[in-house]
């Protein structure tokens, strides 16, 4: 029978006690180093950090501990900035309601994509920069066909 009690293991064997130190001498969020020095571990190194935070993350690594943020056009299913629940990030839909056309500007589609978006001009309307896809918020103008060779009435 074995019970796990304040970091020392009791081995309950043949009616002796025996007590087992643990093998890391060193606090959490510290490893032991070929000096026997106790140094901050890495908890973010390899792999391991996508099981710490979960998907479309970073994991920053902390003296003793790390946190999680969401890549940009992610977010937290409750919102929180910094976590460390390992439950991921979420697309952030730039384009859902409203907040499109505060994201694209005025006579725009917004189009959302994994992680990120981009707009495109509404039929008869240009961008400043003559671009077909951007994300400045700049929005599009109405396109002069007067102005650009189409015959045109004294009413247009």
């Amino acid at each position: 029978m074995r019970a796990v009690y304040s970091c020392l293991l009791l081995v309950i064997y043949n009616s002796h006690l025996t007590f087992l130190k643990p093998t890391n001498p060193c606090t959490l969020g510290r490893i032991k180093a070929p000096d026997s020095t106790c140094i901050d571990e890495d908890e973010c190194f390899g792999d391991i950090a996508l099981l710490l935070c979960g998907y479309n993350t970073d994991c920053h690594n902390t003296e003793g501990s790390y946190y999680c943020t969401c890549k940009a056009g992610y977010f937290h299913p409750i919102k929180q900035h910094n976590f460390t629940d390992g439950r991921g990030c979420k697309d952030e839909d730039e384009c859902n309601g409203t907040a499109a056309q505060s994201t694209c500007g005025n006579n725009t589609d917004c189009h959302n994509t994994e992680g990120s978006y981009y707009c495109t001009c509404k039929a008869g309307y240009f961008h400043p920069s003559k671009q077909c896809n951007f994300t400045d918020g700049r929005g599009c103008k109405d396109v002069d066909e007067c102005e650009h060779g189409h015959q045109c009435s004294a009413n247009m």
